[in-house]
């Protein structure tokens, strides 16, 4: 997402590999912002965005992309399903403090997010509600469980 909310696409289906999270790439989708160039994380783990940090309108905008990529892909958004890079990098023992020199913290704290990634879900379960309270998505159909069928 660029600095203004655009959205740039980087492959034609979501079947296209994309590495984008050591060991996170299979099965899963990467939302990435334009910002954050030359950033450093400084003393006590605290972001310094420096000329480029990331703006409002791109949160937001992920947060309604995050919200609409769940909804077709029939995904729960929660901290299993939508994580930040900092979020996953910090499972997967390299994120900050952990003294990986391959240390990502990609989002790990924004203007009022203190809550790390929290507050991204929270504006994209909210942005899904609105949504289909508005009919802007169509609600799927609950799943039938399929019987299973014995041998004769």
């Amino acid at each position: 997402m660029g600095e203004q909310g655009e959205l740039y696409l980087t492959c034609n289906m979501l079947r296209e590999y994309k590495s984008h999270t050591w060991r996170r790439n299979s099965r899963s989708i990467g939302v990435t912002l334009c910002c954050a160039k030359d950033a450093i994380l400084a003393y006590k783990c605290n972001p310094v965005f420096g000329a480029y940090p990331p703006t409002e309108l791109q949160v937001e905008q992920m947060a309604i992309v995050v919200a609409i990529l769940c909804h077709e892909l029939e995904l729960e958004i929660n901290n299993d399903t939508v994580l930040t890079h900092a979020e996953a990098a910090s499972r997967d023992q390299y994120g900050p403090g952990q003294g990986d020199p391959d240390m990502r913290w990609d989002l790990y704290m924004l203007k009022g997010m203190p809550e790390r990634g929290v507050l991204l879900r929270k504006k994209a379960l909210a942005y899904l509600h609105s949504m289909l309270r508005d009919k802007l998505l169509q609600p799927h159909e609950p799943k039938v469980e399929q019987p299973e069928l014995l041998a004769a």
